[in-house]
């Protein structure tokens, strides 16, 4: 919510605090602590569940499951999809198995960087053709209830958390929190 907030009552605000983090391989000690503190649910749930495989579309669990496997508490293949033309520095790991990029001048700032160019793959940015269909408000609900919450693109989120509820079968307490 306060990221949200700070959107729509500073934008300027957020545009300065977006340039002035974008530096390459700087780590923030302060953000980082922070962000495993915020993701203490995720981080419970990815111990519990040891995933063979994870795709991240967002930078956030991203760097917690990178830095999980830092710390040898999780043994995974880590795929990285930016969702964006744009790359931001936030989105740099060291450790992980696959970047997908939206172009290729992502791809020669990657390698720029030190990526290897082997482990990136131009893929275009991610959209399923449903995203252009209007939407269903019954298909955001299940037994009666909001499929889930989440910052970023809303419909998307529960869209994506609605359909891997139903695959797993699992109810809604039980997935809470899994995106």
């Amino acid at each position: 919510e306060l990221y949200l907030t700070l959107v729509k009552r500073s934008p300027h605000f957020v545009g300065w605090w977006y340039d002035e983090s974008d530096e390459p391989w700087r780590t923030d000690q302060v953000r980082s602590m922070m962000d495993r503190i915020n993701l203490q649910p995720l981080t419970k749930f990815i111990l519990e569940f040891l995933p063979h495989r994870v795709v991240c579309t967002h930078f956030l669990p991203a760097g917690l499951v990178a830095y999980l496997m830092e710390k040898q508490q999780l043994d995974t293949h880590l795929s990285i999809v930016t969702t964006d033309y744009d790359f931001h520095s936030q989105w740099l790991s060291k450790l992980f198995n696959r970047y997908f990029v939206a172009i290729d001048q992502t791809k020669a700032h990657l390698v720029a960087l030190g990526i290897p160019a082997d482990r990136v793959t131009v893929s275009g940015i991610p959209v399923d053709p449903a995203y252009g269909q209007p939407a269903d408000r019954a298909e955001y609900l299940l037994h009666g209830r909001r499929a889930t919450q989440q910052l970023g693109n809303f419909r998307r989120g529960r869209r994506i958390h609605t359909r891997l509820r139903m695959r797993i079968g699992g109810t809604s307490d039980q997935c809470d929190g899994l995106i």
